[in-house]
């Protein structure tokens, strides 16, 4: 009786997990798709976020070069 109170209790923390994953991603049909569905989306949407924190990252270090230009030579906007 234990062990299946475990599983059972065990079992409810992914699925509680999974749903989490599920709200922050915003996406309102993608709750009532399986679990499987969710967690693979939720797989792509993470991977989505990565590559666009990537580009923001290289572009915050553009823009940091182009700021560091301008305070050396502010002569260019003349």
């Amino acid at each position: 009786m234990y062990q299946k109170e475990v599983e059972r209790k065990r079992r409810n923390n992914i699925s509680e997990g999974i749903d989490q994953l599920v709200q922050q991603m915003g996406i309102p049909e993608l709750e009532k798709a399986g679990k499987s569905v969710q967690l693979r989306r939720a797989s792509e949407w993470m991977a989505e976020l990565g590559e666009r924190v990537g580009g923001l990252e290289k572009e915050v270090g553009e823009l940091r070069g182009e700021k560091l230009d301008l305070e050396v030579c502010p002569c260019s906007l003349s």
